[in-house]
């Protein structure tokens, strides 16, 4: 029992000590930036704007340059701050189809490309030279969480990328197939699990029911009409009973019609293991 106890005063011990020295936080863990990902980042990144830029990082953290790479790794980009006085990662990764088809939810891809070709071609980081965008008016929106270690990840963060932003005018009807490119392995998708049968095995595209199943649930709080909607042959983990909706090329498909008498715009965000849907009139 003294043992017992001895161990948790010093393992308290420790972690004040931690604390106190400023140490890594534990989003910044949660990250897990390579040290080749964070030399991308950090080329763009540009420690005395940054500081005189946001007067909120400036006072709790100081002209600190590690620290503010540190604040905008794990905060700043998520919240559209700028890097720079020349780049913007929303700005960048909004304002190009053609990178945003080829990069989905890779946040480095964007730095990368930037550093070395988007300088040279001369692409705007910095101010949107499409409308940037608007996630106001929400109707509706759902959260269902993944597992962002594993490979399934990437099928998640894949289709949710081309979803992201889609606009139906009124009177038109979404197809989830429609608005993703196919699941093969020249188009990015990796192999994981997916139901057949009633059983579990491996396919290329596992995990974008999930997809799918989150715009689903999220239409279901508006009042959109459901075309065609198939639930699974085995239970799923990320909704409850009765909220999936799976496909399968080419006979199942997951379709709403958008019966608002005006634009609907489907926000679809899968980072960090958490995959958002919102609903918005425009």
């Amino acid at each position: 029992m003294k043992t017992k106890k001895i161990i948790r005063v010093l393992a308290s011990f420790v972690l004040c000590v931690v604390l106190a020295a400023g140490a890594f936080p534990m989003e910044a863990q949660a990250a897990k930036y390579s040290k080749t990902d964070l030399n991308y980042i950090s080329q763009v990144f540009d420690a005395e704007y940054y500081y005189n830029t946001y007067e909120d990082v400036a006072k709790a953290l100081g002209n600190n340059p590690s620290k503010l790479l540190d604040h905008y790794v794990t905060h700043g980009i998520r919240e559209g701050r700028n890097a720079s006085a020349t780049f913007n990662f929303s700005v960048y990764k909004g304002n190009y189809a053609d990178l945003k088809k080829a990069f989905g939810s890779n946040k480095v891809s964007y730095f990368r490309h930037y550093i070395e070709h988007g300088m040279a071609e001369g692409r705007n980081a910095i101010d949107w030279l499409v409308e940037p965008p608007v996630k106001g008016n929400v109707i509706a929106s759902y959260t269902t969480q993944y597992d962002a270690k594993i490979g399934r990840a990437t099928n998640v963060q894949l289709a949710a990328s081309q979803i992201d932003g889609m606009v139906l005018e009124a009177g038109e009807t979404f197809s989830f197939l429609g608005s993703i490119t196919p699941r093969t392995l020249e188009n990015g998708y990796v192999m994981a699990t997916v139901f057949s049968g009633g059983k579990k095995s491996k396919g290329i595209g596992g995990g974008i029911c999930q997809v799918s199943s989150t715009i689903y649930a999220a239409i279901l709080g508006t009042d959109c009409e459901i075309v065609e909607r198939h639930s699974h042959s085995l239970p799923v983990s990320y909704v409850p009973k009765g909220m999936d909706a799976t496909v399968s090329a080419p006979s199942l498909d997951f379709r709403f019609t958008n019966t608002y008498n005006q634009p609907m715009m489907l926000s679809v965000t899968a980072e960090d293991g958490v995959l958002t849907v919102d609903i918005s009139l425009q």
